[in-house]
């Protein structure tokens, strides 16, 4: 599987993230995704007000995200002190725990978060996570995304609602779209498209 990477530059520094796609991965492996989704995901809905631990934002390590990774880091017992909230999009049927920082772990289990010191109260709130082809794992479902549908969010402490604005396929560079130049109490999602080229953008307003 090749590899493709999505630059984001947020306050002057580079920040690079694997746009994987999952293009096949095992029955057995997609249920012990599922599995550790669900059970991250209720401790996201009782989450501190911060997560245990922080990934930091290089991305010297992050890879392609294999069947095998999938496997492993669904039964790491040390994921879940990176949870730091939950994001739901009825609409599609996802239903996600949003883990502190960027690492193979954290984008193999839930969506992460892609800058440090994130707030829902201010400023551009923007999370990662892969594309798979199961639309029940991870950010599989985003393409899908409609325009007036709505967005659910805890994340350290704080809960917020998001109509989503825009959607639209963008550049693997066109990191800018994470700043918060972009706009005030919005959130954006990224995950690459199924070619790994290009990226889907999900924009939300607060409400």
């Amino acid at each position: 599987m090749k590899k493709f990477v999505m630059v984001l530059v947020p306050f002057g520094l580079l920040l690079l993230i694997i746009g994987a796609c999952l293009a096949y991965s095992s029955m057995s492996a997609d249920k012990q995704g599922e599995w550790a989704q669900e059970s991250l995901y209720k401790q996201g809905e009782k989450a501190p007000k911060q997560a245990k631990k922080k990934e930091t934002y290089s991305v010297e390590q992050i890879q392609n995200l294999s069947t095998e990774d999938l496997k492993k880091y669904a039964s790491d017992p040390n994921v879940k002190n990176y949870v730091a909230g939950k994001i739901d999009i009825p609409s599609l049927n996802i239903y996600l725990p949003i883990l502190e920082g960027v690492s193979n772990r954290n984008l193999a289990v839930g969506a992460a978060t892609l800058k440090a010191n994130q707030s829902l109260e201010r400023g551009n709130f923007a999370l990662g996570g892969h594309h798979m082809r199961n639309p029940h794992l991870l950010f599989g479902a985003l393409a899908n995304a409609k325009k007036g549908k709505m967005i659910a969010v805890t994340y350290n402490g704080q809960s917020a609602k998001y109509v989503i604005t825009d959607v639209r396929l963008i550049g693997a560079y066109d990191g800018h779209v994470i700043h918060d130049t972009e706009g005030n109490q919005i959130i954006t999602l990224i995950t690459c498209d199924a070619t790994g080229k290009n990226r889907y953008m999900v924009r939300g307003k607060l409400v």
